[in-house]
């Protein structure tokens, strides 16, 4: 069951790595495109349903620690060192790969760097690394009360969140812990209840949730953008959603682990390097959108495709060249 279980978290994060691309693919298009047209409804749908991937990535950020912690005793110094190691060093050097490109464009100045580094503001997907580092910091720390106390700690979670949303109205909240903490802490429960989570009881009440929900949230978020409705329970549709996503995939994917080992093979090399991938995606996006699209008069539509064609075929051929780089090293 270990395994398996292993294996639908490496399928659920190659997933949401592409879910993640495709956010910022759409975003653009759903600015330029005719409200109400076929491209705009399409383009809203896609955008607004894969709001999980984020969240979705904090559940597995939760799993992946309890899986690998929640029995042990952790040494903060290899602990927090490894962290450093994997997830800090990385986005420093592409902070730094992100501000000489915009420095040479003349968009962001030295004064400006610590703020970037700190804050993640340089780039608008830097904040996931802003959060995550926060759970990091705190996972040691919750683990032993959580063993005892993992249902209290939960639902204390998903009220923290709720009034962190409802509530805390400053700069920068999207950075703040609280705004995402349910989902780690989610991820924590399914790791440690595992067993349980996947009885299929509870796999057709997620699989519905996400149905019933994703068609309510869609409607209402579409609703509120042309001014049917005011946007004042899209925080808890949002989250009633992401769950119900989250589950949803966990219990999907958990399921196809066994049976598709192909998929899984492909899976394996995209979540080994799909932090590098969301990295730099936006860096790419930006080369092709300033350097090289303005020199062409192209449509929305026009652009997205080109996009959507050239990026996912430079993650093929790095997806490529590393599985055949760590095959050889493997060998």
């Amino acid at each position: 069951m270990k395994s398996e279980n292993s294996k639908g978290i490496t399928l659920m994060n190659a997933f949401l790595c592409l879910c993640v691309v495709m956010i910022h693919l759409t975003s653009e298009p759903l600015m330029q495109l005719n409200y109400g047209s076929v491209q705009h409804i399409i383009m809203f749908t896609v955008n607004k349903l894969l709001c999980f991937s984020v969240p979705g990535f904090i559940f597995l950020s939760g799993f992946k620690l309890y899986t690998g912690y929640g029995n042990k005793k952790i040494d903060l110094k290899r602990f927090y060192g490894g962290r450093v190691k994997k997830i800090l060093v990385p986005y420093l050097i592409s902070v730094l790969v992100y501000f000489v490109y915009f420095y040479l464009k003349k968009w962001v100045n030295f004064t400006q760097l610590p703020q970037y580094i700190f804050l993640g503001t340089l780039a608008a997907h830097f904040y996931y690394v802003i959060i995550a580092v926060q759970f990091y910091i705190l996972f040691p720390f919750i683990k032993n009360i959580f063993i005892r106390y993992d249902m209290i700690i939960t639902v204390t979670a998903l009220i923290c969140m709720i009034c962190s949303r409802e509530l805390l109205h400053f700069n920068y909240t999207d950075r703040f812990i609280g705004t995402y903490i349910f989902y780690f802490i989610l991820g924590m429960f399914f790791a440690k209840n595992r067993d349980n989570v996947l009885k299929k009881s509870y796999c057709a009440i997620n699989i519905a949730g996400f149905i019933i929900t994703s068609v309510i949230y869609l409607i209402y978020l579409y609703k509120a953008s042309v001014g049917e409705v005011s946007y004042r329970f899209e925080n808890i549709l949002n989250i009633i959603y992401v769950s119900f996503s989250i589950m949803a995939l966990y219990t999907v994917y958990s399921s196809l682990s066994e049976k598709c080992s192909i998929l899984y093979n492909i899976s394996k090399y995209l979540s080994a390097v799909s932090y590098n991938i969301y990295l730099y995606h936006i860096f790419v996006m930006s080369i092709l959108k300033y350097d090289i699209m303005t020199r062409f008069n192209l449509s929305a539509r026009v652009e997205f495709l080109v996009t959507f064609i050239v990026l996912y075929f430079i993650i093929f051929i790095y997806l490529a060249v590393d599985s055949r780089i760590r095959n050889r090293l493997n060998s």
